[in-house]
C-alpha cells in the first residue's frame, strides 16, 4: 500500500511544477511585452 500511496502523491507535485513553470513563463512574457511597449512609447526603439 505504501507504493500505491506514494505514486499519486507525485502527480500533484508535477502539476504544481507545471503550473509554476507556466506562471513564470507567462509573467516573463507579460513583463517583456510591457517593457517593449514602454520602450516603444519612449521612442528608444528604432
Amino acid at each position: 500500500m505504501t507504493t500505491n500511496e506514494r505514486r499519486p502523491s507525485r502527480r500533484p507535485v508535477a502539476t504544481w511544477s507545471v503550473y509554476v513553470l507556466a506562471a513564470t513563463l507567462f509573467s516573463l512574457i507579460a513583463i517583456g511585452a510591457i517593457l517593449a511597449e514602454g520602450r516603444a512609447s519612449l521612442g528608444e526603439c528604432p
